[in-house]
C-alpha cells in the first residue's frame, strides 16, 4: 500500500472515531475537575480537551458565536434541561488529541450534570461537569492559569519593565464571573454584575470599579481596580479574585513603588531585567538540605535527611520569562500551581531549552567533595542526592546515596568544567548554622478556611524563609493537587499563609498505609550569589535548608 493510500486510511479512520472528552476547565484558570474552585459558571467559557472532537482548526469565530463549527457541536445537560453550546474555537492537532472552546449557557440550571461533543455523526459518551453560578479564573500570560496574569494599565501590558504602580488603576480579564440576562452567543453589554468580587494585590484588598463582561465581546469579563497604596513591591507579587464566596486561580503581577522595573532580592538583577526581551541563559545551583517528618499509623514518626545538589542550566524565551518573571514568590505573597496525578510539582506547559554546562559539576565542602552527574535525557540538568538517615532496615532508593550529611555549616565551592553551551565557572557560598521550623509539633491539620501562622528560629538575618506545601485529594486512582509558596523576610520571624491561598487546596486524601497526601514546609533560603560564566546572562548559587513534614488539610 503506497504512503497516499495510508494517509488516506488514517484520515479516515480518525474522521470516524467516537469523540471522547478528558477534561473541561474554566478557559481562563483551568481549575483541574477535583479542586475547590473547578466548578464551571453558569455564562463562563471553558475549554474541552480530548479526542476526535475535530479535525480542522477554526479560531477567528464572529459575533453571534456559532451553536456547530467546522462540523463539532456540544451540549450539556443538567437535570432535565439540555442546551447547546455556543462554540467560541475547535483545533484539531495531528496527533488526535484535540480542545475545544465553548460556552456553559446562562440559562442551564446550576448542579451535577454532563457534557457531550458531537463530531461528524459521532457523539462522545457523557462527562460529568458541576455548574455553578460563580467560578472565576484569571488569563494569565502562559495560557494555563497560574504565574503572570494579563493585566493592563491603560493600554499597556504589565510587565517587569512596566510595572503596576500603588495607587493606579488595573485592568484584569477572565470568565466565570456569573450568568447573564441576554443570549451568551450575542456581544456583551456590559455593566457590572450582580456578584461580590474581592481582589487582593500582595493579600491587600483593593477598591473594585467595575466588574463584569468586556463590551462587545461574549462570556468573557474584566475586573477593574486600584492598587492598593500600602502594596509590596515585587516582580510576582500575588494576585488573587474571591468572587462568590469562590477563590480564583491564583496569579501574580509586577509592582513597583517607583519607576517602571520591579525588583527581587531572590529575583533577576535589574540589567538582566532589561535584556529579557531576547530571552535568557540561566544557570543555578542549589544546595538543598531537606529534614522530612512522616507520621505512618502503627509505625511512629519516620525522620529523613536528604542532601540534594542540583544544577540547572536552561534558556527561556521572552515568553516564558513573562510568564514567571522571579524565581520565587515577592517577598510577603505566594504563588500556587496544580498538578494531577502523585507527583505533586508544576506541570511546565513549554519547558526551558537545556544548555550543556559540561560533563559534570564538582561541589566541595568542609567534608569533601561530590560530583553533580548529568540527569539522563534531560539537557542541562544535574543533580545528586545523599540520604543521610531515615532509612530503617537498610531501604535503599535507586537513584540516592547513603552516607553522613555533607552539607554542614562551612564554606562550599561550586566548580564546572563548561560545555558546549555554558563556558567555565566557580562560584562559592556559606552554609549557616541549622535552623528550625519553631511550631512545627504544633501543626498535624491546617483547616483551610483560616490563615495559618508559621514561626522560625535560626534562619541568617540578611536571608528569606520560604513557606510551602501542597495536598492531594480526589482519590487513589484518580488524585488532584495543588501546591503553594510564599516568601518573608527571615528578620520576621513568624508569616501567616493566607486563607485565600490555603482555600485553593482540596481536602487532603489518604494515600496507602494511612499516609496522608499533604505537606508543609520552611525553609530557610540565602541571598543569592552571582557567578558569570559564557553563555549565560544570569548565573546565580544558593542555599535552602528545608524543614517539612505530612500534614492534613481540611
Amino acid at each position: 500500500m503506497n504512503r497516499l493510500a495510508v494517509l488516506t486510511m488514517a484520515v479516515a479512520l480518525a474522521a470516524s472515531a467516537q469523540p471522547v472528552i478528558e477534561s473541561a476547565e474554566n478557559a481562563a484558570g483551568y481549575m483541574k475537575s477535583g479542586l475547590p474552585n473547578s466548578g464551571l459558571a453558569q455564562g463562563s467559557l471553558i475549554v474541552i480537551k480530548g479526542r476526535s472532537l475535530s479535525q480542522r482548526d477554526y479560531r477567528n469565530v464572529s459575533i453571534p458565536l456559532p451553536l456547530e463549527l467546522a462540523g463539532t457541536t456540544a451540549q450539556i445537560t443538567v437535570g432535565t434541561t439540555t442546551l447547546p453550546m455556543p462554540m467560541n474555537y475547535v483545533i484539531g492537532i495531528p496527533d488526535n488529541k484535540t480542545q475545544i472552546s465553548a460556552v456553559i449557557p446562562s440559562t442551564i440550571p446550576v448542579g451535577s450534570g454532563s457534557i457531550r461533543v458531537t463530531y461528524n455523526g459521532q457523539t462522545s459518551a457523557p462527562f460529568p461537569v458541576n455548574v455553578v453560578k460563580t467560578a472565576f479564573g484569571i488569563f494569565t500570560i502562559n495560557s494555563a492559569g497560574s504565574g503572570a496574569a494579563i493585566a493592563y494599565t491603560g493600554p499597556n501590558l504589565n510587565t517587569p519593565v512596566e510595572s503596576l504602580r500603588p495607587g493606579t488603576v488595573a485592568q484584569i480579564f477572565g470568565t466565570g464571573l456569573g450568568p447573564v440576562s441576554y443570549s451568551d452567543r450575542e456581544p456583551a453589554q456590559g455593566g457590572d454584575l450582580n456578584v461580590d468580587v474581592e481582589v487582593w494585590v500582595g493579600f491587600k484588598r483593593a477598591a473594585v470599579s467595575y466588574k463584569g463582561r468586556i463590551p462587545q465581546i461574549a462570556s468573557v469579563d474584566q475586573i477593574n481596580f486600584t492598587v492598593p497604596a500600602d502594596t509590596p513591591p515585587g516582580c510576582a507579587v500575588s494576585l488573587v479574585v474571591r468572587a462568590g464566596g469562590v477563590v480564583s486561580n491564583a496569579t501574580t503581577v509586577p509592582v513597583a513603588a517607583a519607576g517602571r522595573t520591579c525588583s527581587d532580592p531572590l529575583g533577576y538583577p535589574a540589567e538582566v531585567l532589561s535584556k529579557a526581551s531576547a530571552g535568557l541563559n540561566v544557570g543555578y545551583i542549589g544546595l538543598v538540605k531537606t529534614a522530612i517528618q512522616v507520621s505512618v499509623p502503627g509505625a511512629g514518626t519516620v525522620d529523613s535527611k536528604t542532601d540534594s545538589l542540583l544544577g540547572s542550566f536552561q534558556r527561556m524565551s521572552y515568553t516564558q520569562f513573562l510568564a514567571n518573571p522571579s524565581e520565587s514568590p515577592s517577598v510577603g505573597s505566594c504563588t500556587t500551581y496544580t498538578f494531577t496525578g502523585q507527583n505533586a510539582a508544576a506541570e511546565v506547559t513549554v519547558p526551558p531549552v537545556g544548555l550543556d554546562a559540561g560533563v559534570s559539576i564538582a561541589v566541595a565542602g568542609p567534608s569533601g567533595s561530590q560530583t553533580l552527574d548529568k540527569v539522563l535525557n534531560q539537557k542541562g540538568l544535574y543533580s545528586k542526592s545523599i540520604v543521610a538517615t531515615g532509612l530503617p532496615g537498610g531501604i535503599s532508593i535507586p537513584g540516592f546515596s547513603g552516607g553522613a550529611e555533607f552539607l554542614t555549616p562551612g564554606r562550599f565551592t561550586a566548580t564546572g568544567p563548561g560545555g558546549p553551551d555554558v563556558g567555565p565557572f566557580s562560584s562559592s557560598l556559606t552554609w549557616p548554622s541549622a535552623f528550625s521550623w519553631s511550631n512545627q509539633s504544633s501543626i498535624a491539620s491546617v483547616l483551610r478556611a483560616q490563615d495559618l501562622t508559621v514561626t522560625w528560629t535560626g534562619a541568617p538575618p540578611d536571608g528569606y524563609v520560604a513557606i510551602a506545601g501542597f495536598s492531594i485529594g480526589g482519590s487513589i486512582t484518580a488524585p488532584v493537587g495543588a501546591g503553594f509558596t510564599c516568601l518573608e523576610r527571615a528578620s520576621a520571624g513568624r508569616f501567616a499563609i493566607p486563607s485565600v491561598v490555603l482555600q485553593i487546596l482540596p481536602t487532603t486524601t489518604s494515600l496507602a498505609a494511612g499516609v496522608q497526601a499533604g505537606l508543609l514546609s520552611v525553609a530557610a533560603v540565602g541571598l543569592p550569589v552571582q557567578f558569570t560564566a559564557t553563555g549565560l546572562d544570569y548565573g546565580y548559587m544558593n542555599f535552602n535548608s528545608v524543614v517539612a513534614k505530612l500534614v492534613n488539610y481540611q
